[in-house]
């Protein structure tokens, strides 16, 4: 205890093991990628050694480094926060501090600056990202500058850490992120939390940096047998550590530091400590520091135990709702004191420092285990910067996430004359943070006599749930499909449905072939531990598959295969000559050739037999010619051993084919099509086909031949007014088109120029010169929901000015 200055055996710690946490990535700079936030070590890849400061404060300006890892493991904690200002990029912290993160120096980041701690503001050089790697380990960017990465300056202790230009594949830039806990590998399995306990010796402490380093509770000690003394045997920073423990949803329980020699003494110990507690809320026990050596260790084992009886069964008896203990060494425990009487009425603490320094032996006969006195934790660094590190083996204060507010009722006395006060009649509870895993708090407000009189927090925590208590669905038999089937996952806890991803993650197991396959589901965010499920996988039978990639062949003379055949599941394509076989019938000459898959291997059986045909080749051309008004003569290209053709036609470009014509024999390659409207669109195609045992099988059909009619020309004549400087073109009416197109000659380009388009019948061409002579042709036109047909240019007229 930070009481006594006794103890002061130095204690070497052994050096944590770690595991490194390593995940399959995208390569370099291909995406950032989010991190769960939290505190972890950041370790060089290449050389093995921490980030880390040279001081545990949180000091402007101080220069980072890499050192290798030591007892003082505050020293190499980071925290990582999102940066909620820089669209989710990342702030690192050292762990215990709460204002300054770590900086490239400079306003304009350069390769080679120094990276320091500066107070947190809106620079971007506080902006980090990280990039995984396919190894598991991150790149460490600047949000400023994406080029500059963290580095480490060379590969001994304590070098310099910089920001410098990335160079690929070197491991000096590449960085490990260790989730950090207080927990240990190797830890007794009955250990729920992690806790200190802290005096006035520990001077200052920051509770927010206690807090997020992971510390869960703390026994403060409110004081020592002194009731008679001028300040009542107070420990002056037990308010002010008891108030900053709560307001950072730290568990509290607290211990008074005994002088007592007589029952009578402990009794007074305990009345002491209610009167100075004052109701306030406690999630731990009270308890009875017994270890003094000069006033207690002559006592005698029977009185010493007695003394702690009563000091227990005091608050126990009292109006609060307090629970009491002891606290002593393990030879206190064992020769001093009856120590099965003792955890039979009350909570045992038990202090023993065992030589590793680590929480890994066995002692959940105890509630509390001091298991070191030379901690160091973030937000303690008064006196000698060391605290004691406490486990402990009960569920105090925690609770089991349920999917739904959790509401625990607290018992509520009167500041003033300690009566137990009702609820809703007295005060009421409100909740805060009470659904999700974390820690919660419930403030006990004074109403009706009591409003503006009352007011306390009470810090409680909601634990992981197992995945082995939520109901998690079978999964049913698949069938092979040739890629890997993950089938989906349905976790529910009472009302409360898991999502993926959130709540767990789910990883797959010899999940493509035939045979028992495995789904691991892990838990997440409010869930912990794993569930393993297995699925089979039975065969595929092509029967079922789907048979793509069938057409008609062209004759050749020679075997046809189908190059495009595939055979497909709902998920993947099979593979030839692995999952299946593919055999043909018939498939040189003209007429139906058959080609039969048939399933092979340990993941595919059964056959399927397809037909497809073997075809004549496609017309090569089709031509139009003599085409007019009402006519036009269409001529293809022979097909060898083709039995006939057939020529259809459309009257528009999406419009529906019909057959015009079909040849009497192979030897008739032309036909001329009449009746047609003039100024009109239509559309031809020709096929050949060849007949066997009187079926008919039809080659492709020939790119389509687009072909419009004729339009009708028309008659124009012209006339001058010398005076005006004007020509008028009158044309003569054409009912059949859409309208007229004057050109006129130009001298300086020597060709006839478009000079106007309409429906009028006059056309009026101002600004000519008398005595010159002018040249005019003229067209018509038909606008048709497949495109504008135009007429033949008129022969020229002339008309001198």
């Amino acid at each position: 205890m930070k009481a006594l200055k006794r103890f002061s055996a130095a204690l070497t710690a052994a050096v944590m093991t770690l595991l490194i946490f390593t995940v399959c990535a995208p390569n370099t700079f291909a995406a950032s990628v989010s991190i769960d936030t939290g505190t972890y070590y950041i370790v060089n890849e290449k050389s093995g050694m921490y980030l880390s400061i040279p001081s545990n404060k949180d000091a402007d300006g101080v220069l980072l480094r890499v050192t290798t890892p030591a007892v003082d493991q505050v020293r190499q904690v980071m925290k990582i926060k999102k940066n909620t200002a820089s669209g989710g990029h990342y702030i690192i912290q050292p762990a215990q501090s709460t204002t300054r993160a770590l900086n490239i120096d400079g306003l304009l980041p350069v390769s080679g600056s120094s990276v320091s701690l500066r107070p947190i503001s809106s620079s971007l050089t506080e902006d980090w990202v990280f990039d995984r790697q396919e190894n598991g380990s991150y790149i460490i960017r600047s949000g400023y500058n994406s080029s500059l990465v963290l580095t480490a300056d060379g590969e001994k202790s304590k070098s310099a850490v910089k920001a410098a230009s990335y160079i690929g594949g070197n491991s000096l830039q590449r960085w490990k992120l260790v989730p950090f806990t207080l927990a240990k590998s190797g830890d007794d399995s009955n250990i729920k939390s992690y806790g200190i306990d802290v005096s006035k010796w520990q001077g200052d402490i920051d509770w927010k940096a206690v807090a997020e380093y992971g510390v869960e509770f703390a026994i403060i000690r409110i004081g020592y047998s002194g009731a008679g003394e001028k300040n009542g045997g107070l420990d002056e920073k037990f308010y002010e550590n008891y108030d900053g423990a709560k307001s950072n949803g730290i568990l509290v329980g607290t211990y008074i530091y005994s002088y007592a020699t007589t029952v009578k003494e402990a009794r007074a110990d305990a009345e002491q400590v209610l009167s100075q507690l004052g109701g306030r809320a406690l999630d731990y026990p009270i308890y009875f520091d017994i270890e003094d050596p000069d006033y207690q260790a002559k006592l005698s084992r029977r009185l010493k135990t007695d003394m702690c009886l009563e000091f227990m069964k005091t608050i126990h008896e009292s109006k609060y709702d307090y629970k009491a203990g002891v606290y002593a060494s393990q030879s206190w425990f064992d020769t001093q004191l009856y120590a099965d009487e003792i955890k039979s009425a009350g909570s045992g603490w038990l202090a023993k420092w065992p030589a590793s320094s680590q929480p890994d032996e066995q002692h959940g006969d105890y509630d509390l285990w001091q298991y070191r006195s030379d901690g160091k934790v973030a937000g303690i660094s008064g006196g000698t910067g060391n605290v004691d590190m406490n486990v402990s083996y009960i569920n105090t204060g925690s609770y089991i996430f349920t999917g739904s507010p959790i509401t625990p009722n607290f018992t509520v006395f009167s500041p003033f004359d300690g009566t137990l006060l009702t609820k809703d009649v007295d005060y009421k509870i409100t909740y805060g943070n009470n659904v999700n895993v974390g820690k919660a708090t419930a403030t006990v407000t004074g109403i009706g006599n009591y409003a503006g009189k009352l007011t306390v927090v009470h810090n409680f925590k909601i634990t992981k749930r197992p995945l082995s208590s939520v109901s998690i669905n079978a999964l049913s038999q698949r069938t092979y499909t040739g890629k890997a089937i993950e089938p989906s996952v349905k976790a529910v806890l009472g009302g409360y449905t898991l999502k993926k991803n959130r709540d767990f993650t789910v990883t797959y197991k010899n999940n493509v072939n035939v045979g028992t396959a495995t789904a691991t589901v892990k838990g997440m965010g409010n869930f912990s531990g794993s569930v393993k499920l297995t699925f089979n996988i039975k065969k595929k039978s092509v029967k079922y598959a789907d048979i793509v990639g069938l057409k008609d062949m062209t004759y050749t003379g020679k075997k046809r295969t189908l190059t495009s055949l595939k055979v497909k599941t709902s998920a993947a394509t099979l593979k030839k000559n692995t999952d299946y076989t593919v055999t043909y019938k018939n498939n040189t000459d003209f007429g139906t050739a058959k080609v039969t898959i048939k399933g092979i291997g340990d993941n595919c059986y059964g056959s399927i037999t397809k037909t497809f045909s073997i075809v004549p080749k496609k017309p090569e051309t089709l031509k139009a010619s003599n085409v007019t008004k009402t006519k036009v003569t269409l001529t293809w290209s022979h097909v060898d051993y083709a039995t006939r053709y057939q020529l259809y036609r459309a009257t528009s470009k999406n419009g529906k084919y019909t057959r015009i014509y079909s040849t009497s024999d192979r030897w008739q390659y032309t036909y001329t099509d009449k009746g047609l409207k003039e100024g009109t669109y239509y559309y031809y195609k020709v096929r050949a086909y060849k007949t066997v045992d009187g079926k008919k099988y039809y080659g492709a059909w020939s790119d389509v031949k687009v072909v419009n009619t004729k339009i009708s020309d028309t008659e124009f004549t012209l006339k001058g007014n010398k005076s005006k400087g004007t020509i008028s073109v009158n044309i003569k009416k054409d009912k059949s088109v859409t309208g007229y197109i004057v050109y006129m000659y130009k001298s300086k380009s020597k060709s006839y120029e478009k000079v106007w388009a309409g429906k009028d019948l006059q056309f009026v061409k101002s600004g000519l010169t008398k005595g010159k002579t002018y040249y005019f042709k003229i067209r018509t036109y038909k606008k048709t929901p497949d495109g504008t047909i135009y007429g033949k240019k008129s022969e020229p007229q002339k008309l001198k000015m």
